[in-house]
């Protein structure tokens, strides 16, 4: 059974870089996916997955950003949690992003007898993420950041990742962040955050 805080944030606003440096100072008792990562590692061959011939037939559509079928990426998220020592920890970064996300993952929570405590939102301006995710230029399998590119993630994330969060906040921990201030001042936030959350279930 792992204790799992689902990360969600505007695009931009830092959650990966974040949750990466949690990890980083808690190498053995917490996990970290992030879904956009995975999926790509895998779809490169540099992660091992049974969900790899599925991702490959979806490579296009992944490449875009765009949503590919739930079942495989609920799947993906999973097996990972699967493969994480018991007592770990785990941060999932990023997903469920769609409402219609949310039966199968918190069936496959109850499947795996996963512990949920709630969920960390950061939030930045459509202005800030515009200027963030055209700035940092292009990630690995994905196309190149345009200021459509970046206006049609951020409307993305305000029409359906929004909704799903506030469904995840009921009778739940939530913590909302403004990711606007210096990294520092975000990360102690994050750094908190993560910490209340996690620790003090235990």
């Amino acid at each position: 059974m792992s204790n799992i805080i689902v990360l969600h944030g505007t695009p931009g606003s830092g959650k990966t870089t974040h949750a990466s440096k949690f990890k980083e100072l808690y190498p053995t008792e917490v996990e970290h996916i992030s879904i956009g990562n995975r999926l790509r590692s895998i779809q490169s061959g540099g992660v091992k997955s049974r969900f790899k011939s599925n991702i490959d037939k979806q490579a296009e559509t992944l490449a875009q950003s765009a949503p590919i079928n739930h079942e495989i990426v609920n799947g993906v998220i999973f097996e990972f949690i699967e493969q994480c020592p018991s007592i770990a920890s785990i941060l999932v970064d990023g997903y469920p992003r769609f409402l219609d996300q949310l039966p199968l993952f918190f069936k496959s929570m109850d499947i795996q007898k996963n512990n949920y405590l709630g969920i960390i939102n950061l939030f930045i301006s459509k202005s800030t993420c515009v200027e963030r995710l055209t700035g940092r230029g292009k990630r690995p399998g994905e196309k190149n950041v345009t200021e459509d590119f970046a206006l049609w993630r951020f409307n993305e994330y305000q029409t359906h990742t929004i909704p799903t969060i506030a469904q995840l906040g009921t009778n739940s921990n939530m913590i909302d962040i403004d990711a606007e201030p210096s990294i520092d001042v975000v990360w102690a936030a994050f750094f908190n955050s993560a910490q209340q959350l996690f620790f003090t279930h235990k």
